[in-house]
Order: structure tokens, then sequence, then C-alpha cells
């Protein structure tokens, strides 16, 4: 979009209240719901992603993941700003949240979680990138857009022309190549 910016890497839930508070701040990647709706200015989609639990392979759970509710009397690792960790913790789950979602997959090595929570690019590549094998989710429960979150002042010709390349980035291929290389890693 050249577009001059500094980029900063924060843990999620500050990067939120930064982008939230601070003008000409965004933050990225963000999932959009009801709740953030009205504090940002969105771009979008950056990605679209679906969340599950996930578990070790070397330590499965006997019990099947029909349901949501089947999942109720396990430890659900989380971390600080996802969106789906609150909405289970909101419905009674028993959530245990970290900084840093990655902790997750540790967590549940040392058997202080039984499953994890995470969308399943990232918890593909942590656990590529950790050498620790999960099984794919049995219940994928939520679809997250992924989104820039922009501070609720962000000038319209800015978020528009940010807008506007993100279209051609997507029209190009672009988009669908870099998504491609990451899921060979």
């Amino acid at each position: 979009a050249e577009i001059s910016y500094d980029l900063t890497l924060l843990p999620k839930k500050r990067a939120i209240l930064s982008a939230e508070k601070t003008p000409n701040t965004c933050v990225v990647p963000i999932e959009r719901n009801q709740e953030r709706e009205t504090k940002f200015v969105w771009i979008s989609p950056i990605l679209i992603t679906s969340t599950g639990l996930f578990q070790l392979i070397e330590r499965p759970i006997s019990n099947r993941f029909i349901t949501l509710s089947d999942a109720k009397n396990f430890r659900i690792g989380s971390h600080l700003g996802s969106a789906t960790g609150e909405y289970l913790a909101s419905m009674g789950f028993n959530i245990d949240v970290v900084a840093k979602n990655s902790a997750n997959i540790y967590k549940m090595t040392a058997d202080r979680i039984d499953l994890w929570e995470s969308d399943s690019i990232t918890a593909e590549y942590v656990s590529q990138k950790t050498g620790i094998k999960i099984s794919s989710s049995e219940l994928d429960f939520f679809t997250h857009l992924k989104a820039i979150g922009c501070h609720i002042d962000t000038s319209q010709a800015i978020s528009k022309k940010v807008r506007q390349s993100l279209k051609k980035m997507y029209s190009s291929g672009f988009i669908d190549k870099v998504v491609s290389e990451f899921e060979r890693r």
C-alpha cells in the first residue's frame, strides 16, 4: 500500500489494547467477533481458519468429541486474547490461559492440560517447529475471520489503500501462494 509503518511484536492481548487505545495503530492478525466489531476499523480477510481441540498423539484421550460439551470435563489450554478461549470460559469450560499460544503444546506434554484449543494453522505450525506430534482436531467448532484491526479513528484514505492492496494480493494469487508455502513447512 506504500504506507510507511513501524512493526512492533507484542503479546496478542497487549497488541489488541494498544490498537484500541492508540491512534494510527493496528493489530494483525486478530479475530473479528461481535464484541470487537465496533472497536476497530477492519481490513479483511487476512485469513480464514478453523479452531479445534488438539491432543498429543502419544497420549490420546479415549473420549470421542462429537459435540463441544463432550470436552467440558477436560482441562483446555488457551492464550490471552483468544476470542475462542474467552467464549469457552464464558460457557463454563475449564480454561487454562497462558501468555503465548505456543506454550500450550508444552503444557500438554507436562500433563498440565488435556486439550489445546487453537486454530489449525497455528497448531500444525507449533507441532512442526517443536517436533511434538499432535492429532488432527476431532472437532472443529469455530471458524475465525482473521483481519487487521485498526484504531477506530484510522483515516478512510489509509484503510481504503490497504484494502485495495489486500484485494490485489488475493486476485494475483499471492495470498494463496503464501498460505500453501506455510502449510508445506
